[in-house]
C-alpha cells in the first residue's frame, strides 16, 4: 500500500470447488474411479514394451490430472492449462505409437528407449554443471567420460547428423503439430491450436500470462461489476481446461484400457456426457472426409 491511500475493503469470494460444485463433482468422480482402478484393483502385470508403455502413461495421467484438479480448486487455471498440455502431448505420443498395430511394439521399445537418452542426458547436465562449479569429483568426472561413450553406442539411432546438441529432440522424429496433424481425430489439430497459441503463451510467461492475474478496472466500475467480469473470465478459462483435460484423459483410456482389468467403457461415455450438460454444452459435432476413420 502507498503512502496516503486508504485500504480498500477486503472481498471475500467463494473458492472454486464452492462456485461450480457440478464441475468438481466430475473431476473428484475421474479421480476417485482411476484411483479404484489403478491403486485398490491393481493393473494387469506387464507383459510387453507397449504394456509397459500403456501402464506408465496411465499413471502419468492420473497423477497429471490430479495437479489439474488441484490447481483448479485454487482458481490457478493458468497453470492447470500448462499442466494439461503436458496431458495432450502424452495421448498424441500414445497415438503415433498406436498408429500402426503391427510396428506398436516396436514404437513402443523405440519410446522406452528414447527415455533412457534422456535419462542419461540430465545426468551428463548435472555433472557438467557440477565440474564448472568445482562441486564434482575427479572420479565422477572420469564417469562422465565412459557415460558419454556408452550413449554413442546404446543411442546411436537418436544422434543427429547435424544441429548444435547432437541428439534428436523427439524419439519418433515427429514435432507435436506433426503429430496432431496425423491424428485420426480430425479435431486434433484444433486442439493443438488451443494448446500452441494459448497455453504455450502461458507456458512461456509472455506478457498474456503475466496480465492474467490483473483484473480490468475502468473508471466509474463498481465492485459488483469488476468481481463479475473476474468470475465470467475465471469460469470460462476453468471449463475450457476441465473440458479439453477430461476429455483428453479419457481418450488416453480408450487407447491404454487393456491394462486395466476393472475399466468400463460406459463410464467414460457417462462421464462427458455428464461434463457437457454441466457446463450447457453440445457434444462437438465432427465432420470430415477422411477415409481412415
Amino acid at each position: 500500500m502507498f503512502s496516503g491511500e486508504v485500504m480498500a475493503e477486503v472481498i471475500k469470494v467463494k473458492s472454486a470447488p464452492e462456485r461450480y460444485p457440478e464441475y468438481f463433482a466430475i473431476i473428484n468422480n475421474v479421480v476417485d474411479k482411476l484411483h479404484e482402478w489403478i491403486h485398490v484393483n491393481e493393473m494387469r502385470q506387464d507383459k510387453s514394451a507397449l504394456d509397459f508403455v500403456k501402464t506408465v502413461t496411465i499413471v502419468r495421467t492420473f497423477n497429471l490430472y490430479k495437479s489439474i484438479k488441484l490447481l483448479l480448486s485454487y482458481d490457478h487455471w493458468e497453470d492447470a492449462a500448462i499442466v494439461a498440455r503436458s496431458l495432450f502431448e502424452l495421448l498424441l505420443n500414445l497415438e503415433e505409437i498406436l498408429r500402426d498395430e503391427s510396428e506398436a511394439e516396436g514404437k513402443a521399445s523405440k519410446y522406452l528407449s528414447f527415455s533412457k537418452l534422456q535419462d542419461a542426458l540430465h545426468i551428463c547436465y548435472d555433472v557438467e554443471y557440477n565440474v564448472e562449479t568445482g562441486r564434482c569429483s575427479k572420479e565422477r568426472a572420469l564417469l562422465l567420460e565412459k557415460l558419454k561413450q556408452s550413449m554413442e553406442t546404446c543411442f546411436q539411432e537418436f544422434r543427429k547428423k547435424k544441429g548444435r546438441t547432437g541428439w534428436k529432440n523427439t524419439w519418433c522424429g515427429k514435432n507435436v503439430y506433426e503429430l496432431a496433424s496425423m491424428s485420426k481425430n480430425p479435431m486434433r489439430i484444433h486442439h493443438y491450436k488451443i494448446i500452441y497459441s494459448h497455453f504455450s503463451d502461458l507456458s512461456h510467461s509472455s506478457p498474456y500470462a503475466a496480465m492474467t492475474t490483473w483484473s480490468e478496472m475502468k473508471q466509474g466500475d463498481s465492485d459488483d461489476l469488476i468481481i463479475q467480469r473476474r468470475e465470467d473470465i475465471e469460469k470460462e478459462n476453468l471449463v475450457n481446461v476441465l473440458l479439453l483435460s477430461t476429455s483428453w484423459l479419457m481418450e488416453i483410456l480408450l487407447l491404454a484400457n487393456s491394462q486395466i482389468p476393472a475399466y468400463d467403457g460406459k463410464w467414460n461415455l457417462e462421464i462427458l456426457q455428464r461434463m457437457y450438460r454441466a457446463m450447457g454444452l453440445k457434444p462437438p459435432m465432427v465432420k470430415t472426409n477422411r477415409k481412415d476413420l
